[in-house]
């Protein structure tokens, strides 16, 4: 297994020099559809999205087409991930494996820096579903703006303790409001 995603991240982001040079260490393997060490499953088509590409190389002074790791993320609208890759199975089965969904709204690409201007982290602006109670569909939980590398990190740790807490309150908000009103008001 690779280096830790996060802690990658973290270097490539935080390196003196934002580069424009790519690295052969990648946050996620480009082959495989499942990485366990990821909170949300991150399919191989979202590879670009990822800056995960060929690129020529020099690996012992012969010229060779590797996958190599850029920070130029680029999440796009329309762009839908989950949290398990069962969200894929029949949709009545898969809502009952689903935990989260993020569906993209708004973005924009992050811009590499260039000799007079610094790199721009772009942003993306997504939707946070979860099933409701029924387990039957998936209901709006909250709505979040972020740099495509916040959005990036939010893929590999998951939410966090804050945006668990705004989800978990419009979910209590959803149970509470579909609970059967059982008591009226004592009339005195």
């Amino acid at each position: 297994m690779g280096p830790n995603p996060l802690d990658l991240l973290d270097s490539l982001l935080n390196s003196k020099a934002i580069r424009k040079q790519r690295t052969i260490k990648l946050l996620k393997d480009p082959v495989t559809e499942y990485t366990e060490d990821w909170y949300m499953f991150v399919p191989k088509c979202f590879n670009a999205a990822l800056d995960i590409k060929y690129t020529i190389k020099s690996v012992n002074k012969v010229k060779k087409l590797v996958r190599t790791q850029g920070i130029t993320f680029s999440f796009k609208k329309g762009d839908i991930l989950y949290n398990t890759p069962k969200a894929y199975l029949q949709w009545s089965e898969a809502l009952k494996y689903i935990k989260l969904c993020v569906d993209v709204e708004q973005s924009s690409d992050v811009t590499p820096p260039s000799k007079d201007k610094r790199r721009y982290p772009g942003f993306v602006f997504f939707r946070i579903l979860t099933p409701n109670q029924d387990q039957t569909k998936l209901v709006l939980r909250d709505q979040l703006r972020m740099s495509q590398d916040e959005f990036v990190k939010f893929l590999i740790a998951g939410p966090s303790e804050e945006i668990l807490s705004r989800i978990n309150r419009t979910e209590l908000v959803e149970s509470l409001s579909s609970l059967p009103q059982k008591y009226e008001a004592q009339k005195i």
